[in-house]
C-alpha cells in the first residue's frame, strides 16, 4: 500500500507532506514511517492526517488527528534546566515545555550522573538561561561545594535562578530537609534561609489527634502593596497552598507576595543574576495508573488538569510570571492569553468554526443487482473547514420494502477548503423485493446547513 502523510491548517494550506510505501500482511500492523515536523511559531489547530491506498484496489482509509499549537512564553528560544525529585520537577517541566521552552531535568535518577555539570560555570552559562531547583529531599548531601560554588558563580555571571518550597526546600524538615544554609548556594538566594524546620502548615479545621487530617489551604495571600497591576490577580489566592518555608527576606531584595505576612514570592538580584525565590510548596505530581491494567500510567495532560484541579491554573499563571522574572523579559504573550489558550477545548474550538457550505448533486440513482444496490456520492467543500461531515439515508415506504440497511464508505469526517471526498453507499434490500424505492440523502456538518439529495434505487 502507499500512504501519504500531510500537515494542514484549517485554511488547507499544505505544511508538511511525505509519502511512505509497504507492504502489510493480513491483520498484521507496522510503522511504515516518522513525522518529522516543528511546530509552527503562530498559534492554531492543524490537522494531521495519512491516506493509505490499497495498490490495485478501489480502497483508500483516511486517518486524522489534530494539532493544537498555543502561544510561546517568549518569541526567541529559551533553555530550562530544572533540578528536582520527579514528584516535584515533573509537573514544572510539562508547564514549561507547554510555553515553548526547551527544557532538561536533573531528577533522582539522573542525579549522580549529571550533578557535576554544576561544576562548571561557563558551561551552564552557555547551555541555560534559567536554572530551577524544586524540592529535593537531602539536597544537601548530594550537592558538593564545587558543584554549589560553580552554579553559584553562574548566577553571579547572569544566569537565572529559582527556587521553589516543599519539604526538601531552602531548610526543610520532617527528616527531608534541603538544608540549603549548609551549601554555599544559600548566598545566591534572594532570602535567608533558617537554620531549624522552616515548614509552615494551616492548622487542621478540628483539633482531634487522633483522627488523621489532611492539613488545610492556607489562603492567606496577600500582593504587597505598589505590586497589584502585575501581581494582583493570583488565582493562588482563592485555591490556597498547601504549605509553605518560612524565611526571612535579605536586604535589597523585593516581596512580591506574602503569606501570612511571611515572604511567599521574592525577587533579588546576585551579580548580575535575577533570583526568584517562591516559598510555597512546589505541587506535586502522582502517577495515575488506568483502571484496567495499573501497568499503564496515564499521561499528563495540562490543559485537562486546568479543569480537574484548578489550583493547576494558579501555579500556570505563577511559575510563567517567575521564569519571565528569573530572565528579565516581557513575555511574548501575555499571561491572561497564555491561559485562555488553553481554557477552550480543543473540540469547542473546532465545534465554533465558521459556517461553510458543502456542495451535493441534487439526485442520486442506481440500480439493484440482487439484494444489493451502489451509488458513489462525491462532496464538495466549496467555503471553509468543515467539522464533522455526517450522512444518513431516509426512505420512502414501509420497512418490509426498502432497505434494510445503509452502508457508507465514510462518515464523520472533516473537509478542508475546496477539499472534495466520494462516498460509496450501498443498500441491502429485503429478499423479493422488485421495483424502485426513493428516499433521502440527509448531508449536514456542525458547521454547515443540512442538504437533502432524492435518492432512488431500481431494482431488478
Amino acid at each position: 500500500m502507499d500512504i501519504h502523510c500531510e500537515i494542514r491548517d484549517l485554511k488547507g494550506q499544505t505544511l508538511w507532506s511525505k509519502d511512505f510505501s509497504t507492504t502489510v500482511d493480513g491483520d498484521a500492523s507496522q510503522q511504515v514511517g516518522l513525522v518529522d515536523w516543528t511546530t509552527p511559531d503562530t498559534p492554531g489547530v492543524y490537522l494531521l492526517r495519512g491516506i493509505a491506498t490499497a495498490r490495485g484496489r478501489d480502497l483508500k482509509i483516511y486517518n486524522s488527528t489534530f494539532i493544537n499549537v498555543t502561544p510561546k512564553l517568549f518569541v526567541h528560544p529559551v533553555r530550562l534546566l530544572i533540578i528536582g525529585q520527579k514528584k516535584y520537577s515533573y509537573i514544572p517541566a510539562r508547564m514549561a515545555e507547554a510555553v515553548g521552552l526547551h527544557v532538561e531535568v536533573i531528577d533522582e535518577y539522573s542525579v549522580m550522573q549529571r550533578l557535576p555539570e554544576l561544576r562548571d560555570a561557563d558551561q551552564l552559562r552557555r547551555k541555560y538561561d534559567v536554572v530551577w531547583l524544586t524540592s529535593f529531599d537531602s539536597f544537601w548531601k548530594l550537592l558538593d561545594d564545587a558543584e554549589a560554588n560553580g552554579l553559584k558563580q553562574a548566577i553571579r555571571q547572569g544566569l537565572g535562578f529559582i527556587h521553589t518550597g516543599g519539604p526538601g526546600s531552602f531548610h526543610g524538615g520532617f527528616g527531608k530537609g534541603a538544608c540549603l544554609d549548609f551549601t554555599p548556594l544559600a548566598e545566591a538566594l534572594p532570602v535567608a534561609v533558617r537554620n531549624r524546620n522552616d515548614l509552615v502548615y494551616a492548622q487542621p479545621d478540628v483539633l482531634a489527634p487522633s483522627i488523621p487530617q489532611p492539613f488545610p489551604s492556607i489562603r492567606d495571600i496577600r500582593v504587597v502593596p505598589g505590586k497589584e497591576k502585575d501581581w494582583g490577580e493570583q488565582i493562588l489566592m482563592k485555591n490556597g497552598l498547601s504549605g509553605f518555608n518560612d524565611v526571612d527576606l535579605k536586604p535589597g531584595s523585593e516581596a512580591l507576595l506574602t503569606i501570612f505576612n511571611r515572604p511567599l514570592l521574592v525577587t533579588g538580584r546576585y551579580g548580575q543574576g535575577r533570583t526568584v525565590a517562591f516559598t510555597g510548596f512546589t505541587p506535586e505530581y502522582q502517577e495515575r495508573h488506568a483502571d484496567w491494567d495499573p501497568t499503564i500510567v496515564s499521561p499528563y495532560m495540562l490543559d485537562q488538569e486546568f479543569f480537574s484541579r484548578p489550583v493547576t491554573r494558579g501555579y500556570f499563571d505563577l511559575f510563567m510570571r517567575m521564569i519571565a522574572a528569573a530572565i528579565g523579559e516581557k513575555p511574548a504573550t501575555d499571561y491572561e492569553n497564555l491561559l485562555a489558550a488553553r481554557d477552550k477545548p480543543l473540540f469547542e474550538t473546532l465545534k465554533d468554526s465558521p459556517t461553510t457550505e458543502i456542495t451535493v448533486p441534487a439526485r442520486l440513482q442506481g440500480r439493484a443487482e440482487g439484494r444489493k444496490a451502489t451509488l458513489n456520492l462525491e462532496l464538495h467543500n466549496a467555503g471553509k473547514f468543515a467539522r464533522l461531515v455526517r450522512i444518513k439515508a431516509e426512505w420512502n415506504g414501509p420497512e418490509a420494502k426498502v432497505p434494510y440497511l445503509a452502508l457508507f464508505s465514510d462518515n464523520y469526517f472533516d473537509l478542508l477548503p475546496g477539499e472534495t471526498r466520494s462516498v460509496r453507499l450501498e443498500a441491502f434490500l429485503p429478499e423479493g423485493h422488485s421495483g424502485k424505492v426513493t428516499g433521502i440523502l440527509v448531508v449536514e456538518a456542525t458547521n454547515a446547513a443540512k442538504k437533502q439529495i432524492a435518492l432512488e434505487l431500481q431494482g431488478d
